[in-house]
Formats: C-alpha cells, structure tokens, sequence
C-alpha cells in the first residue's frame, strides 16, 4: 500500500500533512483499497483544477451580483416590493452561497466574493481598471486586502521606471503583492479601515488555500494591536461585536483546518 497519500492526512498547527499519522493511514488506506483511493484522488485534484479554470468566471458572477445589488439600492429602494431596501441586502448576504452552490469550496467563494465586493466599490481611474482587469483573481484577492498604503506601494513597483502608472505596468507576482500587503498594513483604526470589520470576517481554515488556524490567531493578534483603544467608539464597538470575535476563537480552537488544494 502506497504510503505516500500525504493528501488524507490530517493537517497540524501549520497546516501540513501530520506525519504522527502516519500509521493510520495505513489502516485507512488498506481498509479503502487501491481502487477507491485513486478515484478519491483523482477526485480532488480534477475538483482543484475545475474550480482553479472557473475562477474567472465565478468572480465576474460576484461582481455581477454586487452590480445589481448597487443598481437595486440607487434605483429601486422605495419600491413598494423592496421595503427597506431588502433585495439588495439580500443580495449581497447571499452572494457566497450562490457561488458554494455552483460548487465553489467555503473558502474560495468567500475569496471570489470579498474581491468582487471590492472592484465594486473602489474608485478606480481609467489606468487602474485597465491594469486590473488584466490580473488573475489571486492578484485581485491580494490587492483588496490592502490599505491604501499598500495600494500606492504596489503602483509604484509596477510602473516602469522614469514613466507614471498610466504608461503602463510591469509584471507582479502574488507573492510579492502578500509581501507588501504585510509590509505597508494599516497602522491604526481609522474609519475606512475598520479593524473590528477585518476581525470579524477572518475565518478558521477549512480548505482549499486558507490560512492555518495558527496564521489566523496571529492574523487576529495584529489587528487588536492595531485598535487605536483611545478612540471614543472603541469599547462600543467592542461591546457590539464582542460576541462575533469569541465566536471566531471558539471556532478556530475546535476547527479541524483540513486543507487540500489551492483553487487559484
């Protein structure tokens, strides 16, 4: 029996194959057969590649419900069917499970949506739209993370040397854009960079090419490092989202983090 098959192994603190495992999965692997386990395998890897091949697609279906949810707000607010502004709430709130239900993993639906919901509302020049409907939606993910430090930091490594952004733009890759994603992160909380907001839509790891439950717990120590705790609302906005952050925690503690492949 093959014992190579690191991919049914569960993952440790850092999100790799745990190799204490390892005589488990001998049994597993002896009790599943040759047959079964090739087709499991052959499984994930043709679900990887599909979800990686309709990346594109599905983050053009999330800015499209984005879009209409914005187009529903400006135009059809005070319709008589739209009390309160409903449709587009619920729009927006469904936007992930729309695309789960095509077949898109947690973990990438909630990538695809978070960038979509970015290109939506960012305020883009001409040059800019251009530069970023040529990058892949890895590029995307990245560049809605960031501040708008980070943003600034990123054009300037782009642009040719002696020439402006609109003169046109170098090649990047995605792990450079994460490098000066965390090298420029926003300092302190400021309105437009609600650090409750980002706490808040971190998530345990599940699969695909989430972060380890360890990254996350650290992702979440440097954003209450960040909290500027003189602020007047600090401690309201604590009060009010308290209950979502114990939430996050209990979650990572008790989540398995089983991950397999990367969709992008």
């Amino acid at each position: 029996m093959n014992i190579n098959n690191c991919w049914l192994l569960p993952k440790n603190k850092e999100g790799e194959p745990d190799q204490r495992f390892k005589e488990s999965l001998y049994r597993i692997l002896e009790e599943l057969g040759d047959k079964r386990c090739e087709e499991l395998k052959r499984f994930a890897i043709e679900t990887s590649h599909l979800q990686r091949d309709a990346a594109k697609s599905g983050l053009e279906l999330a800015k499209a419900i984005f879009n209409e949810a914005n187009y529903l707000e400006k135009n059809c607010k005070h319709d008589t069917n739209n009390q309160y502004g409903w449709r587009s709430k619920l729009l927006r709130k469904q936007a992930q499970e729309i695309l789960e239900n095509i077949g898109f993993k947690r973990n990438n639906a909630n990538k695809l949506v978070k960038t979509a919901e970015w290109l939506t509302s960012a305020s883009l020049d001409s040059a800019e739209q251009e530069w970023v409907n040529s990058l892949s939606p890895s590029h995307l993910y990245e560049l809605s993370r960031m501040s708008t430090k980070a943003l600034q930091a990123v054009k300037k490594e782009v642009s040719h040397e002696g020439f402006h952004f609109s003169a046109g733009q170098q090649d990047i890759s995605v792990r450079r854009l994460e490098k000066l994603r965390r090298l420029h992160a926003s300092t302190k909380y400021t309105p437009t960079e609600d650090n409750f907001t980002r706490i808040n839509q971190l998530q345990p790891a599940i699969d695909s090419s989430a972060a380890s439950n360890l990254e996350l717990v650290e992702q979440l120590i440097e954003l209450v490092k960040d909290i500027d705790w003189s602020h007047p609302t600090t401690f309201q906005r604590l009060r009010e989202d308290g209950e979502a952050i114990r939430q996050l925690l209990q979650a990572i503690e008790t989540s398995e983090g089983l991950q397999t492949h990367s969709l992008f």
